[in-house]
């Protein structure tokens, strides 16, 4: 394998998009190059990390826009007299809601993954975020430089190291662990607890 065919393949890799004879051929070429492997895990980790920062909305497409405002259109709509949330008594000073009808997800660049993030708390070095992985959604291996992990799963499947996590199982990865592709063959929203500020 070439220089160039590695940068190649690395970046593919890291991506999550290259196939299992290609990247036995590719981690067979690390084993014998430090550099390699060390520069692998670089782009693994730089992928899973674009993969949770908030990016700008990008406006629909217009003939989808018409569909959808169609279809709402046709679907019955509450009776004009269904209280609002705006009736609601407003919560204390200090508290703070997210309805699950929020539409804040953000896309990620890897495909079929969506992101919300729900709070940070710089002081005390975390932010927590719901993960969205559609069916055979993948997750590139990444490394925990930063911190531990926690991750809760709200509902679907997910398979990381060797086992398969479904609604109500939990997982945890201590900071300096190595965590291998995550993939989701059915779909899985996750609650994810993370380091930041590190």
């Amino acid at each position: 394998m070439t220089s160039h065919q590695f940068h190649e393949r690395a970046a593919l890799a890291a991506a999550g998009i290259l196939d299992d004879k290609e990247l036995a051929l590719l981690d067979a070429y690390c084993e014998h190059h430090p550099d390699a492997q060390n520069e692998l895990r670089w782009l693994r980790d730089t992928i899973a990390a674009y993969a949770i920062v908030t990016t700008p909305p990008r406006p629909p497409i217009p003939s989808l826009r018409v569909k959808v405002l169609e279809r709402i259109r046709r679907t019955p709509q509450w009776p004009s007299d269904h209280p609002k949330e705006s009736t609601e008594i407003p919560l204390p000073q200090g508290f703070k809601t997210i309805s699950a009808l929020d539409a804040s997800w953000q896309l990620t660049p890897i495909p079929g993954l969506r992101v919300k993030h729900l709070t940070s708390n710089e002081a005390a070095g975390y932010r927590i975020v719901l993960l969205s992985l559609g069916a055979n959604c993948r997750f590139p291996s990444h490394r925990h430089a930063r911190g531990a992990e926690e991750l809760f799963v709200i509902s679907g499947d997910l398979i990381t190291e060797g086992r398969t996590l479904h609604a109500g199982d939990f997982l945890h990865a201590e900071a300096g662990t190595e965590h291998g592709e995550l993939w989701s063959p059915s779909g899985c929203l996750a609650l994810v607890v993370e380091p930041v500020g590190k």
